[in-house]
């Protein structure tokens, strides 16, 4: 048997460094981004590697190459949802996640319909927004519990050909399954999508979302909630 010596950069079992998660982050406010990035920055296995204010800003910057798309819903101009159709009709699409002040179920039905992958309250804490991150890149999908009564609602806002799109959507049945079951090519059915979202996104409660839209920021008040209940 040979005694020969295997050194540390030959040794077969030595871990492979594993590249950041790159992120994209589009919010249109500054502090609000600045925040996001120091968040995901301070992650050893995140990086944020691209970011704008808006749908129209980024879209015109070109070439994109991230992993994962952490956008607001409520952008100036094209919201977080058109945003999203145009990311995931990429030829490398990444992962989107929706983050947002509405992240009740309605929002929750119309970014399953827009091709999101992932929906998260900006309520929650930064250390959650990793994790969705995380679980995104890994390939797994974070929206949140839609009843049946939402779920129901939305529906009935659809034309008769759209529901069963919709309720195979919801089911996490796949584009390409769905339009083999249904007979359609994969073109039509990315354009009824489209007029299905339009469709779903136009019946959220617009007095709320004016409301909650116009309240002041508050980014560290689940971290205040979070002491209170330690005290």
């Amino acid at each position: 048997m040979s005694n020969q010596t295997i050194s540390p950069a030959q040794s077969p079992y030595q871990p492979m460094a594993v590249a950041p998660v790159r992120v994209l982050l589009v919010d249109d406010h500054p502090a609000v981004r600045i925040g996001m990035r120091k968040l995901v920055d301070d992650q050893p296995d995140l990086s944020v590697v691209a970011e704008a204010s808006s749908a129209t800003e980024l879209l015109a910057d070109g070439g994109l190459d991230v992993d994962v798309a952490v956008l607001d819903y409520h952008l100036d101009g094209r919201n977080g949802l058109w945003l999203t159709r145009r990311l995931k009709a990429l030829e490398r699409a990444p992962r989107v996640l929706i983050y947002s002040a509405f992240a009740d179920g309605a929002l929750a039905v119309a970014a399953i319909v827009a091709g999101a992958d992932g929906l998260l309250g900006k309520a929650a804490l930064g250390e959650e927004l990793c994790a969705r991150i995380r679980e995104l890149a890994r390939g797994r999908k974070s929206i949140p519990a839609i009843t049946p009564s939402i779920a129901q609602a939305l529906r009935s806002q659809l034309r008769p050909s759209d529901q069963a799109i919709l309720g195979l959507l919801l089911h996490g049945v796949d584009p390409d399954e769905i339009a083999e079951l249904l007979g359609i090519g994969r073109a039509e059915l990315e354009a009824r999508r489209s007029t299905m979202l339009r469709a779903v996104a136009s019946n959220a409660d617009d007095e709320r979302m004016s409301a909650r839209a116009n309240a002041p920021l508050d980014y560290d008040r689940p971290r205040r909630e979070a002491r209170r209940r330690r005290a």
